[in-house]
């Protein structure tokens, strides 16, 4: 089940039923503090989770592929027809609850887990208060934003999962030059290198274990839980800033913006995953190769194409349905009070 809602929040916001108008838009008046509270958006693909911090902002990131393990286990319980008959002579006496108990020896092994696959950090410099505080979900273009004024200055962050340009893309605003000014810190979870390129680019290269346990099995510790070796699906993230105005730079610690009249971030990501009976080690495909690519693509288009060609892919899919419920009392409280 975990699994399940993982791969719903973080791959797919298109399936979103649409409703009264003012009720399309989800929206609050303070950050997010845990993963149930942050904002999805997805592609189908890639997808991220924004928690919508003011100074500090973090965003999750994930790919629908990304698993531990590989295709060589035996997937077969030979001794399932043995236990077959016992459940069916519970079950029609009524002794439902042994029926259950006995459907457990029927089962296969343990699937393998679903990874996270990248976090970022985004370090905002000169933010020290806020006022006007807004976090939203739009439903109708999937386009999530946070907006507030600290010291008279408005900013404006645009985050959308575009699935035509396979990128995460996430635009920063404010409506004084030169007041944009952050670090970037791209980590994963999972085994990973970084790198800077020319100054406006991270690479993030990563692996993952060849074996995870269930979570609800995690009376299993350390290195038993979490397995690595050769086995293992490989994963590549790019993120670059294309920066207007202000100086940027990189080192070993990220990349470093200052006093930019506005900035968009670009983020392109792809696994080793060549399908469910394929080596993902031995066999997969070129990650770095297909991740650098998408980034190369995205990063020649100007912001305001790369959110039309969103827009023009998304809302035709969403439109295909439209509800009315009426107007509620409630419409002027945040979506987490209603």
């Amino acid at each position: 089940m975990y699994k399940f809602i993982l791969f719903i929040f973080f791959c797919s916001i298109i399936c979103f039923e649409k409703v009264h108008a003012q009720l399309e838009v989800l929206w609050y008046n303070k950050p997010a503090h845990n993963f149930n509270e942050a904002l999805p958006v997805g592609n189908g693909r890639i997808g991220a989770m924004i928690y919508g911090g003011v100074k500090n902002e973090y965003i999750s990131l994930n790919e629908n592929t990304l698993w531990s393990g590989g295709p060589d286990i035996k997937w077969n319980n030979p001794d399932a027809i043995r236990y077959l008959p016992l459940v069916r002579a519970a079950a029609l006496k009524g002794e439902y609850k042994r029926a259950d108990s006995l459907c457990k020896f029927m089962q296969g092994p343990y699937t393998e887990s679903y990874m996270p696959m990248a976090d970022l950090n985004i370090v905002y410099m000169d933010i020290q208060d806020s006022s006007h505080y807004r976090r939203t979900l739009n439903l109708d273009s999937a386009i999530a934003t946070t907006t507030f004024k600290n010291k008279g200055i408005q900013y404006k962050r645009i985050v959308f999962a575009s699935f035509p340009d396979s990128v995460i893309v996430i635009k920063n605003e404010a409506d004084k030059k030169a007041s944009i000014s952050f670090d970037i810190l791209l980590k994963s979870k999972l085994h990973f290198r970084i790198k800077a390129i020319n100054n406006n680019e991270l690479v993030l290269t990563g692996k993952s274990p060849k074996h995870v346990e269930p979570v609800y099995l995690w009376a299993i510790k350390d290195s038993g839980a979490v397995q690595y070796g050769d086995e293992g699906m490989s994963f590549t993230v790019h993120l670059k800033i294309i920066n207007e105005g202000g100086k940027l730079q990189a080192d070993s610690n990220g990349l470093h913006l200052l006093h930019a009249d506005a900035a968009t971030i670009l983020i392109t990501a792809s696994t080793s995953f060549n399908g469910f009976n394929v080596s993902p080690s031995k066999e997969g495909k070129n990650d770095a190769l297909l991740a650098g690519q998408a980034m190369q693509i995205a990063s020649a288009k100007p912001y305001h194409v790369l959110l039309s060609n969103h827009i023009n892919d998304y809302k035709p899919i969403y439109e295909r349905v439209a509800y009315n419920f009426g107007k509620s009392n409630g419409e002027d409280l945040p979506t987490d009070e209603q």
